[in-house]
């Protein structure tokens, strides 16, 4: 997991998943973008990296609890 947060006190929360690929690395692959919408939308950002694999049901079952537990 990884946090975006606004300067101010956040006045929204957003969840982030990425694709496949870059999808694991959304701190890197997805950094300027999440930090120009944090900071723009006054908003915490919450990212999940999302593994590669061919089970797609169960890989958004894993990467939506991830989500679902940091909040």
């Amino acid at each position: 997991m990884y946090l975006f947060e606004p300067s101010t006190s956040p006045s929204s929360l957003l969840l982030f998943l990425g694709g496949a690929g870059l999808g694991q690395y959304p701190h890197i692959a997805y950094n300027e973008l999440l930090t120009r919408v944090s900071k723009r939308l006054n908003a915490a950002v919450i990212t999940s990296p999302y593994p590669l694999g061919l089970d797609h049901f169960e890989l958004s079952k894993k990467s939506g609890e991830k989500l679902r537990k940091a909040v």
